[in-house]
């Protein structure tokens, strides 16, 4: 019998591992960036990769969903042929629908300029973007196949060397090109990785692609569709409520406020990547469970990650709210630091968020995504009004607290919804007082602050060890956790 547990921990841990790393290379790419160039081309380039994520949401269909839980269940059936129809359907669609929004992008690039980016390098910096456009479908869908088949390390690893390779690039360029560095870099790492991919997709996962029979169907692509039309909903909200503050900031408040808002948004966004890489594996583990109809083991597993991944966050959302100026001050520079106030709103919203997460993944996973999407976009919307109503009169802290608070709301109706297919029992009692712990942790660190009067990185490790021992015993006291889980978790780990 598989041990679905152990595959899980396994897989998270991997993809945590590599998720992390691949992050680090993402946000050092933004720390060089911040260094080296302008604000306002730090904004720009930010701001043109908002309007590109746009028309990912056109380009994509929801396909790449779709082949991820279709291949996942057609392995289950051994229906092979089926696996390979069903990418070459996505590739012809996905590289049409690439070629098409190219071509307007570039047609678009001088009226943005003057419309728009109010930048005089946005037009030709943006219809260099809309190369790299053009060439990223290809690792786009990759990612997604080699999901469907949980080949977890070529899912995770190969775009750590994608972002590493952008990283190398522009740390070469960018004193000679400014903000055409990194777009250069994007474009060279994109063209290239396409090789990498395809060599471990025939050689590794799939070495008898080209012997299996196929045949695209209306059938098959009818079914792709019909699931994809959900996840593009799902998707389009979810681009939304991560570019449209970016999006509507950089029409409000300009160029110089959305690179304010880049500093913090990436930094709280690193609080949900152990959220994420757990959220990934629950995809095609729970397309496989639901479809052995093993209800048990998803009610405990979902149980687990809604309990453990909250109080993991926590503490580490709260040491990032209490040192939110000083992270800036640190990473960015000086001209940075009036984003502090957005940080601490979105250190927050970001524990909503990783929960959120892992129900949206689970949701699609058992074949749901009609349900994802409405979830979605209703935050969206929500999304929409808020930063409409607040980045006006509050700039970065209105595009935070809309951002935020539609985390909050994402996270209860998601959680009211999965209990509707699997009856698990209702986490708010555990996670307000996961909360309670972590707001006696701020006002604590906030004192001994106070009373500090020491090189910053001594106090961040003094407040760090005080967190420490207010945090660990106390989950223990309001029975958060247990040693026998702890016990289990490494049992899973090493076996």
């Amino acid at each position: 019998m598989t041990s679905y547990k152990s595959k899980a921990v396994k897989g998270a841990s991997l993809i945590f591992i590599m998720l992390a790393l691949s992050a680090v290379f993402s946000y050092l790419l933004r720390l060089l960036m911040s260094r080296k160039l302008p604000l306002e081309d730090y904004g720009l380039f930010f701001a043109m990769m908002a309007l590109f994520q746009f028309l990912v949401i056109i380009r994509g269909f929801g396909l790449r969903e779709g082949i991820a839980k279709y291949i996942s269940e057609f392995l289950v059936k051994k229906e092979y042929g089926k696996i390979k129809a069903s990418i070459c359907s996505i590739f012809i669609i996905h590289g049409s629908l690439s070629v098409i929004l190219t071509a307007l992008s570039l047609v678009s690039a001088e009226f943005l300029q003057i419309n728009y980016f109010h930048h005089a390098l946005a037009a030709k910096a943006f219809a260099m973007l809309s190369i790299y456009f053009l060439i990223s479908f290809v690792e786009d869908l990759f990612t997604y196949i080699f999901l469907g088949f949980q080949s977890m390390v070529l899912y995770s690893v190969l775009p750590f060397v994608r972002i590493a390779s952008v990283f190398i690039l522009t740390f070469f360029f960018i004193d000679k090109l400014g903000i055409f560095a990194p777009i250069l870099a994007y474009i060279l790492s994109y063209a290239f990785m396409p090789f990498i991919y395809l060599y471990f997709f025939l050689k590794k996962v799939f070495s008898g692609f080209f012997k299996v029979r196929s045949k695209m169907s209306k059938e098959l692509l009818k079914t792709l569709i019909h699931y994809g039309f959900f996840f593009t909903l799902t998707t389009a909200g979810a681009v939304i409520l991560s570019y449209t503050d970016t999006a509507l900031l950089t029409l409000f408040s300009g160029l110089a406020a959305v690179g304010l808002y880049q500093a913090a948004l990436p930094t709280a966004t690193f609080l949900w990547f152990f959220a994420q890489a757990f959220a990934t594996v629950l995809f095609p583990l729970s397309s496989e469970l639901w479809a052995k109809k093993d209800i048990d083991r998803l009610k405990t597993g979902m149980q687990i990650l809604h309990k453990n991944v909250f109080v993991l966050i926590v503490p580490i959302s709260m040491m990032l709210f209490s040192f939110s100026d000083i992270a800036l001050r640190i990473l960015f520079g000086e001209d940075y630091v009036a984003a502090a106030p957005a940080l601490m709103i979105l250190s927050v919203g970001a524990i909503f968020y990783s929960i959120a997460l892992i129900n949206n993944n689970f949701l699609g996973g058992i074949g749901k995504p009609k349900i994802t999407m409405q979830i979605v976009f209703l935050s969206a919307i929500m999304n929409i009004i808020l930063n409409v109503l607040l980045i006006p009169p509050f700039n970065i802290i209105g595009a935070a607290l809309a951002t935020s608070s539609s985390f909050v709301f994402m996270l209860f109706l998601s959680t009211l919804k999965v209990k509707r297919f699997v009856p698990i029992k209702e986490p708010w009692l555990d996670w307000l007082k996961a909360l309670f712990i972590g707001v006696l942790m701020v006002v604590v660190i906030g004192y001994v602050k106070q009373l500090l009067v020491l090189n910053v990185f001594l106090e961040l490790i003094i407040c760090g060890i005080i967190a420490v021992m207010i945090y660990i015993p106390l989950i223990f006291v309001f029975r958060l956790i247990s040693m026998k889980e702890i016990k289990d978790l490494l049992f899973n780990i090493r076996g």
